[in-house]
């Protein structure tokens, strides 16, 4: 299945509003697992966001993550990184661009 780039930025903005994280005691880990799983099924099965459980760091972190294609089995590593209310891609066009190119 192909994600039209009006599909595209639709999961793009629901991964930006996807899950809470929550700050472990030293406030030097971000348990970003429920964000993950919110993007996954916002994705509706075309493909899958594949990130660390947990991040050293809070706010404004950056790091890797993998989107795989369900069907294609194709992988593009995104950028991803931490925001107030989960998690956003650092780059959308680089987000869409790679889940145009796993998901087609």
């Amino acid at each position: 299945m192909s994600l039209t780039p009006l599909r595209a930025r639709h999961s793009l903005s629901v991964l930006a509003l996807s899950g809470l994280f929550v700050i472990g005691c030293g406030g030097e880990t971000t348990d970003i697992s429920a964000a993950v799983d919110d993007t996954n099924k916002n994705l509706q099965g075309a493909a899958k966001l594949d990130c660390p459980d947990e991040i050293d760091g809070g706010e404004g972190t950056e790091f890797d993550c993998t989107l795989k294609g369900t069907k294609s089995g194709k992988t593009e590593t995104v950028k991803i990184k931490i925001e107030k209310d989960g998690i956003v891609p650092v780059s959308e066009k680089a987000y869409v661009t790679a889940l145009q190119k796993v998901a087609g």
